[in-house]
């Protein structure tokens, strides 16, 4: 799948109730922009007659950026994509933060980095598992807890900025490692297209 910028590009898959942290959100997408991310706003849910499709909430987003920060480097995908679709641009980012459960296994499933905004002990399992325990947090924790986390993850890619592609991730190096059951159990749980998606 072609790239969306030549910048390193994060996929942000969020939900649309009421309790999303929109205003903390838009701060650290701004951060994550000025510091040469391009951010790619992926609805999961993107039929408008379903009421928790996120297409909204990612317009929204995105408008808010602009407004802020004409210059900020993001897009918001269109409606009525098919699943299938969407998961194929979840697993060609470079990393992935999420607020739901079956995008993040997506994108580990790929070798993706993934930042998930999580309260479920077995979203934590399962990133402990991939090495990137440090990389979940509720979304009701202050911003000064998430914000060095998020900070951290081009950790991942020594030797690399923001830009280009990444040349290698741990979370693929885990993969091509003998599997431990619990992580056949984790990749056998993701189907290719789920109709189901938890939030997390």
């Amino acid at each position: 799948m072609k790239r969306f910028s030549d910048r390193r590009t994060i996929g942000i898959v969020i939900f649309a109730y009421s309790s999303f942290p929109f205003e903390a959100m838009l701060r650290l997408f701004l951060r994550l922009s000025s510091q040469g991310y391009h951010l790619a706003l992926t609805p999961v849910i993107n039929h408008p007659t379903n009421r928790f499709s996120e297409f909204g909430m990612c317009n929204r987003l995105y408008q808010a950026m602009k407004a802020r920060d004409p210059r900020a480097s993001v897009e918001s995908l269109p409606l009525l994509m098919e699943l299938d679709v969407t998961y194929s641009i979840i697993q060609s980012i470079d990393m992935l933060i999420s607020y739901k459960l079956h995008p993040s296994l997506a994108a580990l499933r790929a070798g993706k980095p993934v930042f998930a905004f999580s309260m479920m002990n077995k979203v934590r399992s399962l990133l402990r598992q991939c090495g990137m325990e440090e990389y979940v947090c509720s979304y009701q924790e202050p911003e000064e807890v998430y914000w060095p986390r998020n900070r951290g993850l081009p950790r991942i890619w020594p030797d690399q900025g923001a830009g280009g592609a990444a040349p290698h991730s741990p979370v693929r190096t885990r993969e091509r490692s003998p599997a431990s059951p619990a992580e056949d159990g984790y990749r056998a749980a993701m189907p290719a297209a789920s109709p189901v998606l938890m939030a997390v």
